[in-house]
């Protein structure tokens, strides 16, 4: 059975994200009907929908876990939620909310899992919302991924849905590296673990606002994408710099 035939029940509707659990042969997807917001949990190894409800947020970002069982949302609210899932019968369960302390409320444009940070000394979540603001949460697998802020960065706020991500390997030789796209059309690298001057190296080579990140998995080579529809590949020289390919 093909991608295309697993999705056709929905492909009317606003999908919003989805998601593959790589430990279970599972992918969530949430999308809008008749101002609706609803998840359905596919088996995609038999193509059938395990499970299907109501969530009553809009959300535009997604993560989980390293077991699959717990999945990380962010809603055009703000809001992030720790949601628990049934591996059986496909149930999502909310289990914890975080609520930005900020009087606007703005999507979630990033949110990223991942199981271990030097200054966490833990499981680890990175959010960034459209307004600019990019939050470093330590994670408590034990309470149902309870969240505590660690600390946050302030950026200028985005017009456009611009993403950051964890620079995991970076970040274990020193510090707490976040990379994030701009505006400007360059590519920041920030350190958390800074009190001041928290931007450590830029990256110029786009035209247009950066929007994309990703890194492969041995994090030596940076993929950004920008507004315009160009993708630049950067690749880490031994002394940490990056030049793009």
């Amino acid at each position: 059975m093909s991608l295309p035939q697993l999705l056709s029940p929905i492909k009317s509707y606003a999908i919003m994200c989805c998601h593959f659990l790589l430990t279970l042969p599972v992918m969530v997807i949430y999308y809008f009907f008749q101002n609706y917001m609803i998840y359905q949990v596919f088996n995609f190894s038999t193509g059938r929908i395990i499970n299907k409800s109501i969530f009553d947020s809009e959300v535009t970002s997604m993560d989980h876990d390293h077991t699959g069982h717990l999945i990380f949302c962010g809603d055009a609210q703000g809001c992030i939620y720790a949601v628990t899932m049934n591996s059986h019968t496909g149930v999502l369960s909310r289990s914890h909310r975080y609520r930005s302390s900020g009087r606007h409320k703005s999507p979630v444009t990033t949110m990223q899992y991942r199981s271990f940070s030097l200054l966490a000394r833990g499981p680890v979540l990175l959010t960034c919302t459209q307004d600019g603001n990019l939050s470093f949460f330590s994670v408590v697998l034990e309470i149902q991924g309870y969240l505590t802020l660690r600390c946050s960065l302030k950026l200028a706020p985005r017009i456009h849905k611009i993403q950051a991500s964890f620079c995991p390997l970076l970040s274990l030789e020193k510090g707490e590296f976040i990379v994030a796209g701009s505006e400007d059309s360059n590519v920041y690298f920030y350190d958390l673990t800074r009190p001041k001057h928290t931007c450590v190296n830029k990256l110029q080579g786009h035209r247009f606002p950066v929007m994309g990140i990703a890194w492969n998995n041995g994090e030596n080579l940076l993929a950004s994408s920008d507004f315009y529809g160009v993708v630049i590949v950067w690749k880490r020289e031994r002394s940490n710099q990056m030049k793009n390919t």
